[in-house]
């Protein structure tokens, strides 16, 4: 889909803030940030300070990974290139190395991908914001705005309590079984490096944009995310690049900053 670009003025600190507070009213919405927008350090290898999609015009969500669903996903793209804002999950390796596949049952039932085509996308570069639209969108940049701010305002956009109570997905027991299963594949070559994440829950109602704003303002992490599709919240701050792709002159090069 075609997107049209323009300029749009107003002060990225206050767009940026409202796109946060706003982030729950929107069934699809992605927010991406770099150290840089929150005054930290600067990555050479960023390219822009944040950015932000909304909206969804069409919606690309595999359950299980396959080499088919990634070439369709892959021509689809290629024959019309656009936005694309999503999640991949570590079993959508299953559609680049067959030789490799492995099924791990999910905890939360989630796809191994998910991707959608953002109704409008604004970023901030070097402190100047863009805002592109969709072909078939047709409000002025202060009118987007406008709309942006009167979201901002709803009553959904309410401040983070902690939980009063966080309980353990994993006994001790479990623990200490995963994490000797994994030493035992390191000695035998198999892994040469594993990170072993438990999972925590805590119920409540709880605002996830003002969880994501806590938790930046916690971890000041020069790389964060919060992503929304209508079945899921995903909120990160990691001081890690997982992969970026740049084209420098003729070749195209891959960075990783684990």
């Amino acid at each position: 889909m075609p997107y049209t670009a323009q300029v749009l003025h107003a002060a990225p600190a206050e767009v940026q803030t409202g796109l946060r507070r706003a982030a729950c009213t929107f069934p699809h919405f992605t927010l991406l940030e770099t150290g840089q927008a929150h005054g930290a350090f600067r990555e050479p290898l960023d390219r822009f300070d944040w950015l932000a999609a909304g909206g969804c015009l069409r919606r690309h969500r595999v359950a299980e990974a396959t080499p088919e669903a990634w070439s369709e996903l892959a021509a689809a793209w290629r024959a019309k290139p656009t936005w694309l804002f999503g999640v991949l999950a570590y079993d959508a390796k299953n559609a680049f190395e067959p030789t490799a596949e492995s099924r791990h049952r999910p905890t939360l039932d989630q796809p191994d991908w998910d991707f959608y085509e953002p109704a409008w996308v604004v970023t901030c570069q070097t402190g100047q914001l863009t805002l592109y639209q969709s072909t078939l969108a047709t409000l002025r940049p202060e009118d987007w705005w406008a709309d942006i701010q009167e979201r901002a305002a709803s009553p959904r956009s309410e401040s983070f309590t902690e939980p009063a109570t966080w309980r353990a997905g994993w006994t001790g027991e479990t623990y200490q079984a995963q994490a000797e299963s994994l030493q035992a594949l390191m000695h035998a070559g198999d892994l040469y490096e594993v990170n072993l994440c438990a999972p925590w829950y805590a119920q409540g109602a709880a605002n996830p944009a003002a969880v994501y704003a806590a938790l930046q303002a916690t971890a000041d992490a020069p790389m964060a995310g919060l992503h929304r599709s209508p079945e899921t919240w995903l909120i990160s701050a990691s001081p890690e690049r997982y992969v970026t792709v740049r084209q420098e002159g003729e070749i195209w090069k891959a960075y990783s900053q684990p």
